[in-house]
């Protein structure tokens, strides 16, 4: 597993990032939305078409780093939900981490420390 134990992670916490890195099917590599929250065991994304609950499916997070390299996640997720916040032209999905290697969740981790997240519990 990670290099982290379990306590570690979730003391991390949910965070919500200043931009959003954009998240991609990684079988078709289409873009389902943008980052909006993320942990070590789930996340949130915004997109433009709503994702039912229940599909399993491999993800991609992309971004680049500060010094501009791109960075990628690669992950297996299921949907827990998908609501719209007011304006039906957006959609926020819930999603479960289901499957993902120790290299990958140590980028997650990574990612929530270092690359624009800002504790929701402030």
């Amino acid at each position: 597993m990670s290099n982290l134990d379990i306590q570690e992670q979730r003391r991390i916490g949910s965070r919500f990032p200043v931009t959003g890195p954009r998240i991609y099917r990684a079988d078709d590599n289409s873009r389902l939305g943008n980052l909006v929250n993320l942990t070590t065991e789930g996340l949130l994304l915004m997109g433009e078409k709503p994702v039912a609950a229940g599909q399993e499916m491999a993800l991609r997070i992309r971004w680049q780093d500060a010094d501009g390299e791109p960075q990628e996640i690669r992950f297996q997720a299921q949907s827990r939900w998908c609501q719209t916040l007011g304006n039906p032209a957006f959609h926020v999905t819930g999603f479960a981490i289901s499957r993902i290697d120790s290299e990958e969740l140590d980028q997650v981790v990574a990612l929530i420390c270092h690359h624009g997240f800002e504790d929701m519990q402030d």
